[in-house]
């Protein structure tokens, strides 16, 4: 190991020199700043860039694929969530899962984004329909992003949302994804349940509360009895084989996310070179790689800009 180390960490230094700092070797003139090495570079981000605007375009999300996969890492960063604050995670319900698919297709046929639809349907209508009996339940809802995490994040930074995600009174989980028209433009509707399964132990209007909040309502009237484990052990096929999202999954679902860290990693790496050639040997200035670092500089902001833009200009919750 130590010879391992010996001889790479000359090969690194050397390399560190030639693309960072200028000096007699490389005739003051940072490789990492030359225009070949801009245009390379710049080829790569506008390359990641189209990747991200695939996505965005609504091309992935014409598959099941990208659907079932976009559900499955939302349960998983909707647990993460809940683990930061020690509450135990959701199993994914089958029952809730088709109830979703059902509430966002209803959505997206309709073109509307409410918990109540134009014909005054709430969400436990839903419920009710593919035969879910809970004790307590809740419902998130979002429309119009591309990247998972910022469906989460967005969800997190309201109360309301915040609360249904965080519930201690919930157990069970189902997300579903439909693509429609709303306001105009194409996007994907996201429709998060919550539940409890009603247990062995029949629910009495003095053990359920009811209310009209959507952050938690009860179902005291239905409250038939059904094994709690009938409900919590049956998972969907893809529950079954997708727990938690892989990395790829992660990949796919998060397009900003991953192009927004890529850009800033760039950022960091020509601030460095820039610095350094400013700072380091001042007296061999040569202002066609300053320029080459600012240029590339200004489209990586640029285009952080513009993909925020993008992925928030029509987004929205409920």
């Amino acid at each position: 190991m130590r010879r391992y180390i010996e001889v790479v960490a000359p090969g690194m230094i050397s390399w560190f020199k030639k693309y960072f700092i200028p000096h007699e070797h490389n005739e003051h003139k940072p490789h990492l700043l030359r225009t070949q090495v801009t245009v390379f570079i710049l080829g790569i981000i506008l390359f990641a860039e189209l990747l991200f605007l695939i996505p965005t375009l609504n091309v992935f999300t014409k598959s099941d694929f990208f659907a079932a996969i976009f559900s499955i890492v939302l349960v998983d960063s909707t647990n993460s969530e809940r683990q930061k604050v020690n509450e135990p995670t959701l199993k994914i319900n089958p029952l809730l899962e088709e109830a979703a698919r059902l509430k966002a297709e209803d959505m997206a046929k309709k073109e509307y984004f409410a918990h109540t639809s134009p014909e005054g349907i709430s969400p436990w209508f839903w419920l009710k329909k593919v035969g879910y009996n809970y004790s307590r339940a809740g419902e998130n809802l979002a429309v119009h992003f591309v990247d998972s995490q910022d469906v989460v994040n967005a969800w997190m930074k309201s109360p309301s949302h915040k609360a249904n995600i965080l519930n201690e009174n919930y157990t069970e989980i189902g997300i579903a994804t439909a693509k429609g028209i709303y306001k105009g433009s194409e996007g994907i509707f996201v429709v998060q349940f919550f539940g409890r399964p009603v247990s062995n132990i029949k629910l009495t209007p003095s053990s359920a509360t009811a209310t009209t909040q959507i952050v938690v309502t009860t179902q005291p009237s239905e409250s038939k009895t059904l094994p709690a484990e009938t409900s919590i052990t049956q998972e969907s096929d893809l529950a079954k084989t997708q727990q938690y999202s892989s990395f790829t999954q992660k990949v796919l679902t998060q397009p900003k996310t991953l192009i927004r860290n890529l850009l800033f990693a760039f950022m960091i790496v020509i601030d460095l070179a820039l610095l350094l050639t400013v700072l380091i040997k001042r007296e061999f200035q040569y202002s066609n790689l300053i320029l080459n670092g600012l240029i590339m500089f200004v489209i990586m902001t640029s285009l952080v800009l513009l993909n925020q833009y993008i992925t928030t200009i029509h987004s929205g919750i409920s």
